[in-house]
């Protein structure tokens, strides 16, 4: 396969550890958004998905959430939201009286976590396979090693870099996105 230039991508990314990453990562969110798709799960973007493991039927708070998924706030809460205009989630009365509304998983967010945890285990499956046990053992610790340091950058990220704003988002959660060229400066091209 080759790109924009004349030399094959595989050459072209030879030690271009940041584009392998990236190009893995991709990859990764592209084969299960189609997985998801074929078991019925439409409108979903893998921004979506970073929440889905956190709910369990009793709810929780947007502001917990947000705390355990490391997100902000107004982050969480447009996540939240697309969620439940896709019929994921469910806003419902803080427990015990408590003012503050939680959010849980209705039963197809339930079935939808369901499908995630397997598609995460295929996933886990075909890296052993193809890498074999000690290097998928591996290869995820050198992915959890470079998390913590993408995390790090991410916390310290110059006032000039922001993330894609959350209209964009929405559009992409809602398959409306029609690829205007609003990708955040800092991303690859699509």
């Amino acid at each position: 396969m080759t790109t924009g230039s004349s030399v094959p991508e595989k050459n072209r990314l030879d030690g271009d550890v940041a584009a392998a990453i990236w190009l893995a990562e991709q990859s990764t969110s592209t084969a299960v958004m189609a997985r998801l798709a074929a078991h019925g799960f439409n409108g979903l973007t893998p921004q979506l998905l970073s929440i889905v493991d956190l709910l369990d039927s009793n709810g929780a708070t947007r502001a917990s959430l947000a705390e355990r998924a490391g997100l902000s706030r107004p982050a969480l809460n447009r996540l939240a939201r697309s969620l439940i205009e896709l019929g994921y989630l469910e806003q419902i009365s803080g427990s015990n009286g408590a003012r503050v509304p939680r959010v849980r998983p209705t039963a197809k967010g339930i079935a939808l976590g369901a499908a995630c945890r397997k598609i995460r285990i295929e996933v886990q499956t075909l890296v052993a396979e193809t890498l074999g046990e000690d290097g998928a053992a591996r290869l995820s610790q050198h992915l959890q090693k470079l998390r913590a340091v993408f995390a790090a950058i991410a916390s310290s990220r110059p006032a000039g870099i922001a993330r894609p704003p959350a209209k964009r988002l929405r559009r992409r959660a809602k398959g409306d996105d029609k690829g205007d060229g609003n990708a955040c400066a800092h991303c690859p091209p699509e």
